[in-house]
């Protein structure tokens, strides 16, 4: 059911071609492209800077050269919220070890998200019950290894994770008024319908978790890291989502202390907006 190698496809029949084959043929055609053609290259996320070196020498080498990205499973509603909020597409890098406590947003850091080891080894680093042992809270719908990992585990609809999140940040900064946001105006009225009560109302948690939580995280500014992404993220309301954490790690002063904007994440940089953006290539060609 997988190809083991590459197929050249004719209509709706396929013919199997060596890799040497391959490279003739697209050296031939390569070399063949008049000065009004267009090259597309289709690669998922290429993270190396040997990869990045060739992608230059090609481009400078071939006439018309464009390159695009694309993976099935990718993070555009976070690139997406970061360039609104940040004024830049990008993945930022994200540390664990300096967390006092973590909220998980149905985020899989330990299973699947971004760079799991890494992820892995920075928090299991602060899981010492003789030193400052860290603290973990996952709201998820699917059980994750994250989850299972977790100090505290409560089921949330992915759907409805973005109220979890305003609902914290309403405690953070409305109720507590605590943090980098405590004396914004226009925040504290964006965030005052989503109290716990309401939070509650809407995603079916006891309103004393949202208000527990919402206390622990305010009183660990520059010590707290709230993580969105995976399968929520890529819910119809997985832009919102990511904006609010946005909004609630803002409060909790986590950029410049356990989020680092100057240092991006490479991965998972294919996104759908690539992927329409070529269709669209294709069909103006």
């Amino acid at each position: 059911d997988r190809a083991r190698t590459p197929l050249a496809i004719n209509g709706e029949a396929t013919t199997k071609r060596s890799l040497d084959e391959l490279d003739t043929e697209m050296v031939a055609k390569l070399k063949n492209t008049g000065a009004q053609s267009k090259v597309a290259l289709l690669t998922s996320t290429l993270t190396g800077s040997a990869q990045e070196a060739l992608l230059k020498e090609i481009g400078a080498a071939v006439k018309g050269f464009k390159h695009y990205t694309y993976d099935a499973v990718n993070d555009e509603s976070l690139v997406v919220a970061n360039e609104a909020s940040y004024g830049s597409r990008h993945i930022p890098h994200y540390q664990f070890d300096k967390a006092d406590i973590v909220v998980s947003l149905q985020s899989d850091f330990l299973g699947t998200w971004l760079s799991p080891v890494e992820f892995a080894k920075q928090f299991s680093s602060r899981r010492t019950p003789d030193g400052q042992m860290n603290r973990m809270v996952a709201f998820e719908g699917p059980l994750t290894v994250t989850g299972a990992n977790a100090d505290e585990r409560h089921r949330v609809r992915p759907s409805d994770l973005v109220y979890v999140a305003l609902g914290l940040a309403h405690e953070v900064v409305v109720t507590a008024k605590k943090g980098a946001l405590a004396q914004d105006a226009i925040a504290a009225a964006a965030l005052k319908p989503f109290t716990a009560d309401a939070v509650a109302k809407r995603t079916g948690l006891d309103a004393k978790v949202i208000q527990k939580l919402g206390a622990e995280l305010a009183g660990k500014t520059k010590k707290a890291l709230v993580v969105a992404g995976g399968v929520a993220s890529a819910t119809p309301s997985g832009l919102e989502l990511e904006a609010a954490v946005n909004l609630l790690n803002a409060a909790l002063g986590a950029d410049g202390a356990t989020i680092d904007r100057t240092r991006i994440s490479r991965q998972s940089g294919g996104q759908y907006g690539q992927l329409k953006q070529l269709l669209a290539d294709i069909e103006a060609s």
